[in-house]
């Protein structure tokens, strides 16, 4: 009888405290993926509204063939990619120095050329590789001529958070079999008093 007793108060302890530890690790494995998407996608937003507003504010006198060269020269970084299409949707520059002039087919380029900003998030068709692009529209005389695009790899943000989230996993287990552990000594030590 002590013995199925002791067993109900273990398993009791047990799967009280893995689903406490479950719950607490789905809050913040959530929070930590959803930190740091956020991150990168408002900074990219930022720079994307600013050059955005500087084009059409400053540089909205002359085309956009003549400007996007000073707009790649004022606002590329390493950090992300920065492409700007005429009103069709063809790259006319590149901050990677691409010269293949070749048509932007996203959604968000697309959104973008009918006078409104848009994000994409998912895979670059010939790479595959995960990205997130911020898309804003460029008007001279409030007209669109083109777009303006950021785009940013996801693949190192990736690899922080499953880094973050195998740490937080292996934590769980190890305080799970430390809560196990003591669970077994204070049980043990309630049935030798009862």
């Amino acid at each position: 009888m002590a013995v199925g007793t002791r067993r109900k108060l273990l398993c009791t302890y047990l799967l009280i405290s893995f689903l406490t530890v479950l719950i607490f690790e789905i809050f913040i494995i959530g929070n930590i993926h959803q930190y740091y998407l956020n991150s990168v996608s408002s900074a990219l937003k930022n720079k994307a509204a600013l050059a955005g507003r500087f084009y059409n504010n400053f540089l909205d006198f002359g085309d956009i063939y003549s400007n996007s060269k000073q707009i790649i020269d004022l606002f590329a970084e390493r950090s992300y990619q920065l492409q700007i299409t005429d009103k069709n949707g063809n790259v006319i520059a590149d901050s990677l120095g691409i010269k293949e002039k070749k048509n932007l087919d996203y959604e968000d380029v697309k959104i973008a050329l009918t006078g409104k900003n848009s994000e994409y998030k998912g895979r670059q068709a010939d790479s595959g590789e995960k990205i997130y692009a911020y898309t804003v529209p460029l008007t001279s005389n409030g007209m669109i001529v083109g777009a303006m695009r950021f785009t940013t790899s996801l693949e190192q943000t990736y690899q922080v958070i499953y880094k973050l989230i195998l740490q937080l996993l292996v934590f769980g287990l190890i305080l799970v079999a430390t809560i196990f552990i003591i669970s077994v000594f204070i049980t043990s030590k309630l049935m030798k008093e009862c």
